[in-house]
């Protein structure tokens, strides 16, 4: 009775190993997904100017406030960093995209086409991103109790929100392409061997603003260029030289080359082979953007044979289908 129990013990583990062994392989991969910018701007032709509106010249360190206020150093600052992560997007080289300073008022000179076309002859730029508006917010002190305690340095906590108002023009069309609004909050922890007025702390972070300020600048030219979002994937495959060959074709992002081998795979009267084949089909059409297409032929690949996964990436292939309609 023992032996038989083994035996048949024995008969299912081959089975499983040998049904295991039949089965596909999964094949990751990753990919960037390319996610459209926030504010689509064409930028690939013509001259681009960066210019920071400079209506009044102060100098928040001699300022004895909590306020930095509107610093002219601080707007051309991110002036610089916006140009330079224009430059970085678009593959430019540093200086190519000119920083200019204008004194007019964005409720009425920037609303006056002529004004506009005044700033494109002077740049010789035909989009300009103007920084129109720059608020700091007072600063928020907050200083830990008992720092001191031991000879331990003092710490103190500073927040400062910021606001950041850009817009972007056409000088050949006189017309305003978009705008945006950076709204961030900058954060600080200052250690000090002694207890710090607000006064000395506001003299130290107003350094530590300005190189600060091309970083905001930076930050702000993400919105009007798209972004690639790392995603992982994975086809399936099986151990012979054509599904070998179209997985070398899909390493290198093959894809019509890799899906013609795959089409062949349909048809072999195997449920599983055709599930795995159909699958592989729609990650291919998913590359190529063909998200009806990829949605059909994952509903094919369901009704062939349950392979796992194939909910999730349905939802996401919807998900895609619907942003793109």
């Amino acid at each position: 009775m023992k032996k038989g129990i083994l035996k048949n013990l024995a008969l299912v583990l081959i089975s499983a190993a040998l049904l295991s062994s039949c089965g596909p392989v999964v094949h990751f991969f990753n990919v960037d997904e390319r996610v459209p910018a926030i504010i689509p701007i064409e930028l690939e032709e013509g001259n681009i100017a960066v210019f920071s509106t400079i209506t009044s010249l102060t100098d928040s360190a001699g300022q004895k406030t909590e306020r930095f206020g509107l610093d002219s150093l601080l707007m051309v600052k991110v002036a610089a960093g916006l140009a330079a992560g224009i430059e970085e997007n678009l593959f430019l080289d540093s200086g190519s995209v000119g920083i200019f300073n204008h004194y007019g008022d964005k409720n009425r000179d920037l609303l006056n086409p002529r004004y506009i076309e005044s700033l494109s002859l002077n740049s010789e730029a035909q989009v300009m991103f103007v920084i129109e508006d720059l608020k700091v917010e007072p600063l928020r002190i907050l200083k830990l109790k008992g720092a001191l305690v031991n000879t331990n340095p003092a710490l103190s906590y500073v927040y400062m929100p910021v606001s950041i108002d850009v817009s972007v023009y056409d000088g050949v069309n006189l017309a305003i392409l978009g705008s945006h609004n950076l709204k961030d909050t900058i954060y600080w922890e200052i250690f000090s061997k002694q207890d710090l007025r607000e006064e000395a702390i506001q003299a130290r972070l107003y350094e530590s603003m300005v190189n600060i300020s091309a970083a905001l600048g930076s930050q702000i030219s993400r919105v009007f260029f798209p972004s690639w979002n790392p995603q992982e994937r994975y086809l399936y495959t099986f151990g012979n030289p054509q599904w070998n060959a179209a997985l070398k074709y899909s390493d290198e992002f093959k894809w019509r080359e890799a899906m013609h081998i795959w089409l062949d795979e349909v048809e072999t009267g195997n449920r599983m082979k055709s599930a795995a084949a159909s699958f592989n089909i729609a990650v291919s059409l998913e590359m190529m953007e063909k998200y009806d297409l990829a949605l059909e032929w994952l509903n094919y690949a369901e009704k062939c044979f349950p392979l796992e996964g194939m909910d999730g990436y349905k939802s996401i292939l919807t998900r895609k289908l619907e942003k793109q309609n």
